[in-house]
């Protein structure tokens, strides 16, 4: 069969690979705008299917935006190979695309399930090692489906399902479901929620189970901390953060004489204790200096003092 080009129905369109794709709102909207504007640029690529449908194995973005315009056809182009080495070569070859980790990961597992195969062939099929393809497919078959969904539908990023939901999965499965319930109602900035993840990990089951019942309750606590702790910071000036970090020096100082006979001693590797003893040196040097120009600015200050008044 040779390769063509040409316009087909989107109703003909078999879309079976559909729920591998994440949906970002502002990538199909850019695509929407380029489609009303200059038309359809790239066409799509499919392959032969049952009577006449053609499975979609490559441009599903474009396909939404071109129903977005309205329209009832899109440009494909219909590969000369058959479906399995159509979706290989995606995998194999990128086409060009930045992948997604959840899209590979998407997209390698149906490839896996598809066509029944294990994880030695599937890593010589794409030029990966195992492991490669072993941490991928645990990437989506860890995930309860609810998870999943958001994370294709866009309502959840791949950074918050990679970092914080598949491994609070692996913990508890139905923590990680209500957090991705309020994910999809109040998204968070990155920092929020890594934050929140971090105190999660540290916190006993009570408090895990407070967090995650009532994330936005925790949330604002946090916020509420940091707004007193800068209001504090704000009334003190600079005198209390200068006076706060030396209060910091004279305890880590303490602590750092209490372990010195361990961290340094006889017949220590000579590398490593010149290492100890070099940094000390030069903490002694740092804290020499800042007296001394601590000293000499408080004399001169008290002098020009006194030359005002005069």
């Amino acid at each position: 069969m040779h390769t063509q080009t040409r316009h087909i129905e989107i109703h003909q369109l078999d879309l079976r690979y559909d729920h591998t794709r994440i949906y970002k709102k502002r990538v199909v909207n850019r695509l929407y705008r380029s489609l009303e504007q200059f038309g359809q640029l790239t066409p799509v690529l499919v392959t032969p299917g049952e009577g006449n449908q053609f499975i979609l194995i490559d441009g599903y973005f474009r396909v939404k935006a071109t129903r977005m315009c309205g329209k009832d056809t899109v440009l494909g182009v219909i590969g000369e190979s058959d479906e399995k080495r159509a979706v290989l070569s995606v995998l194999k070859n990128n086409d060009g695309r930045a992948w997604e980790a959840f899209e590979e990961a998407s997209l390698l597992n149906e490839f896996v399930l598809r066509f029944e195969l294990g994880i030695s062939e599937t890593a010589q099929l794409i030029g990966r090692d195992k492991s490669f393809v072993k941490r991928r497919l645990d990437l989506v078959r860890e995930l309860p489906g609810d998870v999943l969904g958001a994370v294709g539908s866009g309502a959840v990023s791949s950074w918050s399902a990679t970092r914080i939901l598949v491994p609070l999965a692996r913990a508890n499965r139905n923590h990680a479901l209500k957090l991705t319930a309020y994910l999809k109602q109040t998204p968070l900035p990155t920092r929020e929620l890594n934050y929140f993840f971090e105190t999660y990990k540290k916190s006993n089951h009570s408090v895990r189970s407070r967090m995650i019942d009532d994330p936005s309750l925790f949330l604002k606590a946090v916020h509420n901390k940091r707004q007193k702790e800068e209001d504090v910071k704000l009334a003190q000036g600079v005198e209390g953060r200068w006076l706060k970090d030396i209060v910091s020096v004279c305890v880590t100082l303490k602590r750092l004489k209490q372990t010195h006979g361990t961290a340094i001693y006889p017949g220590q590797e000579p590398s490593m204790q010149k290492q100890l003893v070099d940094a000390l040196t030069e903490a002694c040097s740092c804290c020499n200096h800042l007296y001394e120009e601590v000293m000499t600015h408080d004399q001169t200050g008290h002098e020009r003092g006194h030359q005002g008044d005069a």
